[in-house]
């Protein structure tokens, strides 16, 4: 079995990742990695979609463009991505080596239709208030833009946005959702997915 963890930007999909990894004694691996692989393999000119996010660089990216924008850039980034994730799925179920993977790029309504037997999809559904606390401990990240506050209000849309539709759409679709609220340690949040 393969466990799956989705959810927004700074919600602790990575931290839970490890820790199931480390309880189940599989590998945990970060779409992020996937993503840092394809882009060094492709160019804005072959992958569009794939450049979207961060570009020129993530302190303007953030800083200048509208957070409407951004959300369909995620959407966009986020779809193109999923073969590759996808591919890595398959290829694990298919040689019986299960894993955990975890991502702020997983869209329910893809995973959903990916028809993957030992798959056990999981979204973190994070209050925004917990969300923007965790974001404004890392303020060195926004202090780099001309205008922090824009940036870091642009980024906060972004990913709470994300986060409530995510966890919407997870929810339409019957998959499970877990919330934080901000009380709840990684270890029952694991419980909760192994349960």
């Amino acid at each position: 079995m393969s466990y799956l963890i989705g959810g927004p930007p700074g919600g602790g999909k990575t931290t839970l990742g490890l820790f199931l990894g480390r309880e189940l004694g599989v590998p945990s691996l970060t779409i992020d990695d996937i993503r840092t692989g394809l882009l060094a393999v492709t160019t804005p000119a072959s992958h569009p979609d794939l450049h979207l996010i961060g570009m020129p660089d993530a302190t303007t990216y953030f800083t200048e463009t509208e957070p409407t924008v951004m959300m369909e850039h995620a959407v966009a980034q986020h779809t193109a991505l999923w073969p590759a994730v996808e591919r890595v799925l398959r290829k694990r179920q298919n040689n019986d080596q299960p894993l955990v993977m975890d991502g702020w790029h997983l869209i329910p309504g893809l995973v959903a239709t990916s028809e993957l037997d030992s798959l056990r999809p999981f979204w973190i559904d994070v209050d925004n208030e917990v969300l923007e606390q965790r974001e404004r401990n890392v303020w060195d990240f926004y202090a780099k833009s001309r205008d922090p506050e824009r940036m870091f209000s642009n980024f906060m849309y972004r990913s709470t946005t994300w986060n409530d539709r995510m966890a919407a759409e997870a929810r339409a679709l019957g998959l499970p959702v877990l919330r934080q609220d901000g009380s709840r340690s990684v270890e029952q949040l694991a419980a909760e997915v192994l349960s």
